[in-house]
């Protein structure tokens, strides 16, 4: 791995934070001790973590202050075989050690909030995660559909009837597909114009024409939201044409004449 793209991997900020395994911090190490811009990066990135440290450090209370210096007073003042060094560098290492406990206490809130962003992240992708495989599982549905419908509609004993406008819509088609054999019908209405609010499409196949002999086959429900516009009608085994009026929400028990839409006769 080339020195730019190491730096841009992210490898050396879980590494000054902690955040490798142990096989890892080793790697990691072994490639710093070996190169002079890597090591300078580290740097630069535990200066950063400890100028945030100190930057974002919440306050600490006077009693904790307080606590921290007679600390270092006792440790100051303890006989040892040592000699105790001067009074004012003691302070200087208590005022040093107060330093860097602020800084961990820093670096340990950046740490925490790090991770809390991180883990509502982590959150945020499964959630997409799972929305994206219920979107898969629709669309897998509705291809297993289509795939049976378009095997049923290319079998032999299937007889396709247009139904052209009778002029209440110019140019208002629709296309029944009748399998003859099971009896199955689906109406492809993609070129019907979108119903009015209140009212639906509704099938009917004809066993005549004169006299006329309406059958119900079912309301084209949802056109709306049906991208493709193919509906599954109910089943016959006898017609001689089809028709498509326009209804009521619900459908009607027999076709609105004046609403018709389309018609069309079996070959």
């Amino acid at each position: 791995m080339k020195i730019q793209e190491y730096i841009d991997s992210g490898l050396l900020e879980m590494y000054v934070a902690g955040a490798l395994t142990e096989q890892e911090m080793v790697k990691v190490t072994t490639d710093i001790n070996e190169s002079l811009e890597l090591k300078q990066e580290v740097e630069k990135l535990e200066n950063a973590f400890m100028a945030y440290a100190k930057l974002h450090a919440p306050p600490i209370s006077a009693a904790l202050k307080a606590s921290i210096l007679q600390s270092g007073r006792n440790i100051a003042t303890t006989p040892t075989d040592v000699t105790t060094p001067p009074t004012g560098l003691n302070k200087w290492i208590c005022g040093l050690g107060l330093l860097f406990l602020v800084a961990s206490i820093g670096y340990n809130i950046y740490q925490y909030q790090t991770k809390q962003s991180l883990e509502q992240n982590i959150e945020t992708v499964e959630s997409e995660n799972e929305t994206f495989a219920n979107d898969l599982e629709a669309l897998q549905e509705k291809y297993n559909s289509n795939q049976a419908l378009f095997a049923e509609i290319r079998q032999p004993s299937t007889k396709r009837v247009v139904l052209a406008s009778v002029g209440k819509v110019a140019g208002a088609e629709a296309i029944v597909f009748w399998n003859t054999d099971t009896k199955n019908i689906f109406v492809d209405a993609s070129s019907l114009p979108e119903p009015p609010e209140g009212k639906v499409y509704q099938l009917w196949w004809m066993i005549s024409l004169d006299p006329l002999l309406p059958n119900n086959a079912g309301t084209l429900d949802g056109f709306a939201a049906d991208d493709d516009k193919v509906f599954a009608a109910l089943s016959t085994d006898r017609a001689v044409a089809f028709a498509i009026t326009l209804e009521p929400e619900g459908g009607s028990e027999s076709p609105t004449l004046e609403e018709l839409y389309v018609l069309g006769q079996v070959s």
